[in-house]
């Protein structure tokens, strides 16, 4: 797995986010003393601090271990006919985290830091009946097995795969419990937080197209969608994903397909160069590009780009058979053409 670098800002919010992670705790069995009996206060506060502090120590012995991350070790079965890793199999008692990548050290720290808090949380529903044996208990079996498989299945390359960036292997601790679809009224309101993922993380290409997506769409504003996907590109000048985008703008919104041809041209030579570097871009990428052109060259009535594009479009799109019926038609209209005109 390739390492993941943070940027300082970052790293500074990791940082601040975890100090004041402990306060959650702290604020937790506070609520869950204060909802008992007031001659239990000092065994419910106690069975917290052993909550935690049990949490923490199974954590550091094998919990992190069985959790593992992505790309790391891990013990797999196969259901049906995919790999599935069930199991982290890293060294215990954290050892193995490399010195160079010190973002492997913010996330034991917040693994410690989650079991311990997600220790407390049963202790509201009885800290008064519950002995410190049966917390113990209870806390060790949920940090060194029930928490680790859990995470290792959603954020450590388990059922879900490896995730992308830092970003998405945040936001999997996170998990949704219902499905609403955007209003137009809703829209503004994620737009401050794309903002914020840009200016976090710059090279995360899908902020720009949601983003833009939102702008240009629901918003109907694609001037500034235009200047939203003009910084990424500043920031990914070999995105085509960004460019092809950015025509869409120019062709849908802006009505300007001269300008939209040229940049959807741009996305095209970028997707061809990472293509020839073997990085290994998606071919709907490409499909979806000449099929922007496609459209352009049609509301231009240029002929002859029209024939080139959709000669490429066949190469690479699994709908040959219709491509090759518009490729006729369009060879029997140039031939068609006066002699002399620009098509």
């Amino acid at each position: 797995m390739p390492g993941i670098h943070l940027t300082e800002i970052q790293t500074a919010a990791c940082v601040i986010f975890l100090l004041l992670a402990p306060l959650a705790g702290g604020g937790l069995a506070l609520i869950n003393t204060g909802l008992g009996r007031s001659r239990n206060a000092a065994h419910s506060m106690m069975a917290a601090l052993c909550a935690v502090s049990v949490a923490a120590c199974v954590y550091f012995i094998c919990g992190r271990a069985f959790q593992g991350y992505a790309g790391g070790l891990a013990h797999s079965i196969t259901v049906g006919v995919k790999p599935w890793d069930w199991i982290g199999a890293e060294p215990w008692f954290f050892r193995g985290l490399p010195l160079n990548m010190p973002e492997r050290y913010l996330f034991a720290w917040f693994g410690i830091l989650a079991v311990g808090l997600a220790g407390i949380i049963p202790l509201g529903s009885g800290a008064d009946r519950w002995r410190l044996a049966a917390v113990c208990a209870s806390s060790a079996l949920l940090a060194g097995l029930t928490f680790p498989l859990f995470a290792h299945w959603t954020c450590g390359g388990g059922f879900l795969g490896q995730p992308r960036d830092w970003v998405e292997r945040f936001g999997r601790h996170f998990i949704p419990t219902e499905h609403t679809h955007l209003a137009n009224a809703k829209v503004s309101e994620i737009l401050p937080w794309l903002r914020l993922s840009a200016d976090m993380d710059p090279h995360r290409i899908q902020t720009y197209l949601t983003a833009s997506y939102w702008l240009r769409g629901a918003l109907g504003k694609p001037d500034e969608a235009a200047q939203f996907l003009h910084e990424g590109l500043r920031a990914n000048p070999n995105s085509y994903e960004i460019l092809l985008e950015l025509g869409y703008v120019y062709d849908l919104n802006k009505k300007n397909p001269r300008l939209a041809r040229n940049v959807l041209e741009e996305a095209l030579k970028k997707w061809k160069e990472q293509d020839g570097a073997g990085l290994k871009p998606p071919p709907k990428a490409c499909v979806e590009i000449l099929d922007a052109l496609v459209r352009v060259d049609e509301e231009q009535n240029d002929l002859k780009p029209l024939l080139l594009d959709l000669e490429a479009l066949k190469a690479v799109s699994p709908n040959k058979e219709a491509i090759e019926r518009r490729i006729q038609e369009t060879r029997a209209k140039l031939a068609a053409s006066p002699p002399g005109r620009p098509d």
